[in-house]
């Protein structure tokens, strides 16, 4: 009786061992995925979701491929001093250093026993996927999450771009927190008395505008208070940069005027259809 007791604190030890883990590692990636999304805005110049998408696939194939390169990317320092899996446990857990202070939850040389592949990877990516935000494909995600033998995350992709379907709840704070930050410098440049103030500030508003439409190309709000911003910015400058900022007012607005158009054709075809649809089932 004792011995079965024993080997049952056992195995619930090592199930909370496994989910403590699960969570930190967890954690860990969505740090990595949320700095990547916040990369990915500030570069890309693309009205799309597309390059947050591409940052969420990144990190997550990192995380979840069993493969040996994908262990050795996930676990081991990055170029450039980067942190690896072990670094950032530490940093943000105080995760032990010591190989010998804790040899089950740190690599081993063996290709059948790594930290990597001593826990469910089924419930890291549905742990995972619930914290970064991103919306996957539903058949994708039922494969992942209900493969017992893990078989996908052997593949060289578990995930590719196509299978990230939205970014809704992750680039909305993204954008709402580039909107206000935007505002901010907006406000503030019109209270200026100072003109090279006020020129200063509304750059940075117009910069941070951008990275909001990066993110929801298709508010139109946000490219009104866009238009604005450049508008006081061209107001407040001379000769030809004067100009480029009202270039820039034009761009703005072209692309306003070529989303209503679209807009408005999509709707009157789906008016045309719905009308020939009922003249065929009344004829």
């Amino acid at each position: 009786g004792g011995a079965g007791g024993g080997e049952g604190e056992h195995e619930r030890a090592a199930r909370w061992t496994e989910l403590v883990m699960i969570e930190m590692v967890s954690r860990v990636v969505k740090h990595r995925v949320r700095e990547r999304c916040r990369q990915a805005a500030g570069a890309s110049s693309l009205a799309t979701e597309q390059p947050f998408r591409a940052a969420v696939v990144a990190e997550l194939n990192k995380a979840l491929g069993l493969t040996k390169s994908h262990r050795i990317a996930f676990w081991h320092p990055g170029f450039g001093g980067t942190l690896g899996l072990q670094g950032e446990l530490v940093q943000r857990f105080g995760f032990v250093k010591r190989e010998e202070a804790l040899p089950d939850c740190l690599p081993h040389t063996s290709e059948q026993h790594t930290f990597k592949a001593s826990f469910s990877h089924r419930m890291l990516f549905r742990r995972v996927a619930s914290m970064v935000g991103a919306q996957f494909d539903p058949r994708v995600y039922s494969e992942l999450i209900n493969d017992p033998s893990e078989a996908q995350f052997y593949h060289k992709k578990v995930l590719d771009v196509i299978d990230v379907v939205g970014m809704s709840v992750q680039v909305k704070q993204m954008a709402v927190a580039a909107d206000a930050k935007a505002m901010v410098h907006y406000l503030r440049a019109l209270k200026s008395h100072s003109l090279d103030d006020a020129s200063r500030l509304l750059r940075l508003a117009v910069d941070e505008f951008h990275n909001a439409l990066r993110a929801l190309p298709d508010d139109i709000s946000e490219r009104r208070r866009l238009i604005a911003a450049t508008s006081q910015l061209a107001a407040r400058t001379s000769g030809n940069e004067a100009l480029q900022w009202y270039g820039k007012v034009w761009d703005t607005l072209k692309i306003m005027i070529s989303s209503s158009s679209s807009s408005s054709s999509s709707s009157s075809s789906s008016s045309s259809s719905s009308s020939s649809s009922s003249s065929s089932s009344s004829s």
